[in-house]
């Protein structure tokens, strides 16, 4: 602890602990005002005068400061180092706890160059409980620039006029529910000490009943704390959750004790759901498990996750079986399952009539073709017309080549095209259409096969073995594709699932990138999000800090798509539209948010222009923004985990008013922010800001001008 917090924590006066608070205080910089230079015999009549801070908790009662108590301020012992210049720049950190009722005085002294004897000039002020409501409850690092006053006792100053020295810029932080905690119970406790001196004046007979002993009480499932009686006592009679307590504070308040984490709060801890059990890692980490599935998860089982977890049920099995189906039949030429596939007496193989019913969809063979199964159980067609065999379903390769064509495939696996009558060879599709759609769809395919030629030529002789378990088949999967090298992925994948007998010729590989791809969607992991309850494509969720191994996920989840592009093999679902783009460093537009979110592009698209229903002959007409006053900033609210949170678009956004002039580029920006709102996948995170980084670094048995943290930060 460095002697400024070890201070204010000596000098601060007694309080009730429940209405404490740990405060983070930074002194950033101050702004003295020049003409009190030029007043006559004072320690600032030099070019650069030099100053420092001296701040203390006080309560809201204490007198105002005066010459007779601020000769020594060295004798506070919360004084920050001193800067020369009119506008001294100091950035010391310390933490101090002070109730909510009380006060920081900041006092600004000025020092003399060749004793260094201090005299304070100025002072200001800041209740926190002020600033907190004034902020929202909150003070999230929130920046205050306060009026530094003159002392009562300057004469000095009076007679010239000078009514303020100048600002002080101070930077305030706490955590958010200790904080709330502190200020309902110093409201609490202000609104029983009133009611106390009120009874005391009519009756001084009147005597105050006992504060009931620490008890385990029943309570109520409610988010908010459930019922409770104006001095904290709970009226319900649910019990509460496991590994929780209840007892009551000297002032009659009841609090919560959590036995597992060793932590208590005064907000009642609502029950878990039927099934749930919250259990703690070796990390220390808090996590809960579902009995019912027999599944785990990093975030509370809040009614809209165990809704999120029901819909994604209801849509995987709903969507898992047609997608399984279109699978089967997709690849039905090198699918075999032991179980359809039957011998008769004679030896020879024979289809059932499960193995067939999935081919009989497609309708009968075209004229001349026959399918047939080998000794291994593999089914393959027989070109009676041409005495030629396939793999390939001739049902699922679109219409029959012309007559004289042939297709062939290059030793690099790039199929191309043969004209017997004219002797010629292309890599161009003869049953394409018009010119245009074959120059248009020739260029993807392009694309597709010199990536397939890389990929081909890029390849490692050997083969990689996974095997994964069904029941856990993302943490398997996770375990080892993250502990394998970039030169072990580029080998074929041997997938083998744990007490099953198979041999992987491309069936089980299909299948484990089919069913991972479906299992990265549960919400139980909370990495990923549908973009809009009517489109099902993936995006980020923002709340998927919540999983303490988030960025290791994401990372392996990159290589997961990385390795499905590799060995050419398909997965569930796919991402939006501006998050490919994203990923490319494409610029995204706003037809790219329409693709994502049909209402959030429609008011943004307002913005620019407004359906004119009074004048049919016009579809549209640009909106004024000005004369619309719809009141906005280059700033953007969304929310995680139900707390709004604030982006500013450009800097000091939050008062950059959008007016007609500027409206283009606030709707280019909101766009592109709404994309990235998080670190993005495959681009990486992120850099880190060291300056922020050690300016905000609290130090336990160390200062910062300990040797070693200078070396460390150099």
């Amino acid at each position: 602890m460095d002697p400024i917090t070890r201070f204010l924590s000596s000098m601060s006066p007694n309080y009730s602990e429940s209405e404490a608070v740990k405060l983070d205080v930074k002194i950033i910089k101050a702004v003295v005002n020049r003409a009190y230079g030029l007043v006559a015999e004072t320690v600032l009549s030099t070019n650069r005068p030099k100053f420092s801070i001296a701040y203390v908790v006080l309560d809201s009662n204490t007198p105002l400061p005066t010459s007779t108590a601020v000769q020594a301020p060295e004798q506070l012992g919360a004084t920050t180092r001193s800067h020369r210049g009119w506008n001294p720049e100091f950035h010391q950190h310390s933490t101090v706890r002070a109730n909510v009722n009380q006060l920081l005085e900041f006092r600004l002294v000025a020092r003399r160059h060749s004793t260094d004897e201090g005299l304070v000039i100025g002072y200001c002020r800041l209740v926190i409980r002020q600033a907190a409501e004034a902020n929202g409850h909150r003070l999230d690092n929130r920046i205050f620039d306060l009026k530094i006053n003159r002392l009562p006792t300057d004469s000095v100053a009076f007679q010239a006029g000078i009514a303020d020295l100048g600002k002080l810029y101070v930077q305030l932080g706490a955590n958010p529910r200790e904080l709330n905690d502190a200020l309902n119970a110093g409201s609490s406790n202000q609104q029983t000490n009133r009611q106390t001196r009120s009874d005391s004046v009519h009756s001084s007979t009147t005597t105050v009943p006992p504060p009931r002993p620490p008890t385990t009480y029943p309570a109520a499932p409610e988010p908010n704390g459930g019922p409770s009686t104006p001095n904290g006592e709970d009226v319900s009679d649910t019990p509460l959750p496991p590994h929780w307590e209840r007892r009551v504070a000297p002032n009659g308040r009841a609090y919560y004790l959590d036995h597992l984490t060793k932590t208590t709060t005064w907000v009642r801890p609502s029950p878990l759901p039927p099934g749930w059990e919250r259990r703690l890692d070796a990390h220390g980490r808090v996590y809960y498990v579902d009995h019912n599935t027999r599944t785990t998860t990093w975030q509370h089982p809040s009614p809209t996750l165990l809704s999120n977890i029901r819909e994604w049920r209801q849509f995987s099995d709903s969507r898992s079986g047609a997608m399984q189906q279109d699978m089967d039949q997709r690849y039905a030429n090198a699918n075999w399952n032991a179980g359809s596939i039957g011998f008769n007496t004679s030896g020879a193989p024979a289809t059932s009539a499960a193995a067939t019913s999935g081919l009989d969809l497609l309708g009968p063979l075209p004229e001349g073709w026959e399918r047939r199964v080998d000794p291994q159980g593999r089914s393959y067609f027989v070109n009676h017309t041409s005495r030629t065999t396939q793999w390939e379903d001739p049902r699922l390769q679109g219409p029959p080549l012309p007559r004289g064509w042939e297709v062939r495939v290059t030793p690099e696996g790039c199929p191309f095209f043969l004209n017997h009558i004219q002797k010629i060879t292309t890599f161009v599709d003869p049953r394409r259409g018009d010119a245009n759609s074959v120059k248009k769809e020739w260029s993807f395919e392009h694309k597709v096969s010199c990536f397939r030629y890389l990929c081909h030529s890029n390849a490692v002789q050997g083969t990689t073995k996974i095997n994964v378990s069904r029941a856990r088949l993302l943490e398997d999967s996770f375990d080892q594709f993250m502990q394998l090298n970039t030169h072990e992925l580029r080998r074929r994948l041997y997938i083998t699932f744990e007490g099953e007998e198979g041999l992987d010729y491309g069936g089980l590989s299909r299948e484990f990138f089919f069913k991972l791809s479906v299992e990265l969607l549960n919400p139980m992991y909370c990495l990923f999000e549908y973009a809009s309850g009517t489109n099902y494509s993936l995006q980020i969720n923002p709340a998927s800090s919540v999983n303490p191994e988030h960025l290791q996920y994401f990372r392996f989840v990159g290589r997961f798509i990385a390795l499905a592009l590799y060995h050419g093999r398909f997965i569930d679902n796919g991402f939006t539209l501006p998050f490919y783009k994203r990923m490319l460093h494409k610029k995204i537009t706003l037809e790219d948010i329409q693709t994502v979110d049909e209402m959030y592009y429609s008011s943004l698209r307002y913005i620019l222009y407004v359906p004119n229903a009074l004048l049919p002959f016009f579809a549209n007409r640009e909106t004024n923004v000005d004369e619309a006053d719809m009141d906005l900033y280059f700033s953007d609210d969304y929310e995680v985990l139900g707390e709004v949170k604030t982006h500013e678009l450009k800097p000091n956004g939050s008062t950059i008013k959008v007016t007609e002039e500027n409206k283009s580029e606030y709707i280019e920006q909101t766009t592109n922010h709404a994309s990235c709102r998080l670190p993005l996948l495959l681009c990486g995170m992120q850099q880190l800001d060291v300056n922020d980084w050690e300016a905000n670094t609290i130090y336990k048995k160390y200062t910062e001008r300990c040797r070693e943290i200078q070396w460390f930060w150099q």
